[in-house]
């Protein structure tokens, strides 16, 4: 099938000139109501198919009955793909099929597709709030390069094309999908969808309601403020802002943790296995009755309190927790009146972020995203 025939069949579908023909060799239309897909066929176990369920569809394009159409900006895999003696050609240069560059230069919005398929988002009830304007964004790398004295690490500036950023609504949740600006100096193309906590109608704005008010305030009051992924690190001191000291009380507690023998519960009926974790009660039980139960209780509530100080004041490495973007751990973590305080090296578990370095102790912050996603594949 040649390429003209496939352009005039995607050329009639843009303009509503279709009328019954739904099908054109492996491409064909679903009629999905407000929704139009522009579709290829495929085989999933990649040999000629006998039956309608060995096909599967590559979605290509989205038109709306309201207006508008969304070209995928993902590396297709199947629909309008070349080969030669059997093999699918590379496209180092563009990734993109003729049909792609076809429909984005008749019009159609270019758009990864994975931003659904990702995330089990629906594309019904979508619509734009700003467009994306495609760019041209830099990667600084390190790479080995020959010189006459033999290969050295230098810094290379590699382009890459972006589809580019974009405010969306689905239904009433509006989103943000953009790339991670702060890493292309750091070699990483880190594509990320976030579901904004409010409206927002321009770029600036969805950044805006992402950034919490404590971390505003600090970059108006020029105090240093860095990020990795979604959590904001805002400068608090260059000592350890909590004590690591206990009180001579405290430490005669973590000295001689409480135990049942001391409180004469351990009976010959009772194991002696009863004692192994005495502090890990975490209320007392008033129906127990007996005051030496109650007693011991007490001291073990108490034992388990000053065990947690004492973990928290002294630094040690921490995580942040499971975010987005997989798990962000730190060399020096400490904590008060459940505010984290770091500092040293922050790294980041899947590897989509730079290792941060933190000189002196800062105060974390999350974003404030209601959800958010790091989108995979190859994006245009």
């Amino acid at each position: 099938m040649s390429t003209n025939n496939v352009e005039e069949f995607v050329d009639k579908w843009m303009n509503d000139e279709l009328g019954r023909q739904t099908k054109h060799g492996r491409w064909s239309v679903l009629d999905l109501g407000d929704i139009s897909v522009l579709r290829y066929a495929y085989n999933k176990y990649n040999y000629k198919y006998d039956s309608e369920d060995d096909i599967v569809y590559e979605e290509v394009a989205y038109k709306f009955t309201t207006g508008g159409i969304l070209v995928n900006s993902n590396e297709l895999h199947h629909a309008g793909v070349k080969y030669a003696w059997g093999r699918q050609l590379n496209r180092y240069s563009d990734p993109r099929t003729d049909e792609q560059k076809y429909l984005e230069n008749n019009g159609a919005i270019p758009f990864p597709f994975t931003l659904f398929t990702e995330t089990g988002m629906s594309v019904v009830n979508f619509s734009w709030i700003v467009k994306p304007v495609a760019e041209t964004v830099t990667l600084i790398t390190k790479e080995q390069i020959y010189e006459t004295t033999g290969y050295v690490t230098k810094e290379v500036s590699r382009p890459r094309h972006f589809t580019g950023a974009c405010v969306f609504k689905l239904g009433e949740d509006t989103y943000l999908f953009d790339v991670d600006r702060q890493e292309l100096s750091h070699g990483i193309f880190n594509a990320f969808l976030t579901k904004l906590p409010s409206k927002a109608f321009s770029i600036e704005e969805a950044y805006d309601v992402l950034t919490p008010t404590e971390v505003l305030i600090a970059q108006e009051n020029a105090i240093d403020v860095k990020r990795q992924g979604e959590f904001f690190f805002i400068k608090h001191s260059d000592e350890c802002p909590v004590s690591t000291s206990l009180t001579a009380e405290e430490r005669e507690v973590i000295k001689f943790p409480p135990s049942k023998i001391g409180f004469g519960l351990s009976a010959s009926r009772m194991r002696w296995n009863e004692d192994s974790e005495p502090y890990s009660i975490h209320e007392i039980d008033t129906s127990l009755n007996t005051p030496e139960r109650q007693e011991y209780q007490e001291a073990a509530l108490k034992y388990k309190s000053v065990l947690d100080k004492f973990n928290n004041i002294n630094p040690k490495e921490g995580s942040l927790g499971k975010s987005a973007t997989g798990s962000h751990t730190v060399s020096k973590y400490v904590l008060q009146d459940d505010i984290a305080y770091v500092s040293g090296t922050v790294k980041q578990s899947r590897r989509e972020h730079a290792d941060l370095i933190l000189k002196g102790w800062y105060r974390v912050v999350a974003n404030t995203a209601v959800t958010s996603w790091t989108i995979t594949g190859k994006i245009d």
